[in-house]
């Protein structure tokens, strides 16, 4: 599958996660020529950390500078977009 991202910044990326204790490199023991990259603690620590301030600040732009019909609107296309995404679901899976 071409995802657009190249092997090299792909691991250049890992790279950095081990260094910084984020993510840690194993072997798959039954094909050892793939390698597993799993979170640390710590790694998890700061992806919920984001994710956190990220969702912080989405609730403070919605409640800042979205009117009341604005946000409405917003919760009213929830479900086209929860189909929107389900059918992306399907794409991949049949890919």
């Amino acid at each position: 599958m071409d995802n657009g991202l190249r092997t090299q910044t792909v691991w250049a990326t890992v790279d950095i996660l081990v260094a910084r204790g984020l993510a840690e490199r194993a072997r798959d023991p039954e094909d050892r020529r793939n390698v597993r990259i799993t979170l640390t603690s710590a790694g998890l620590e700061e992806l919920l950390s984001d994710r956190q301030v990220r969702e912080q600040w989405i609730v403070d732009v919605l409640m800042h500078e979205f009117s009341d019909p604005e946000r409405n609107l917003l919760v009213a296309v929830i479900p086209l977009l929860e189909r929107l995404a389900g059918s992306a679901r399907t794409l991949e899976q049949d890919r």
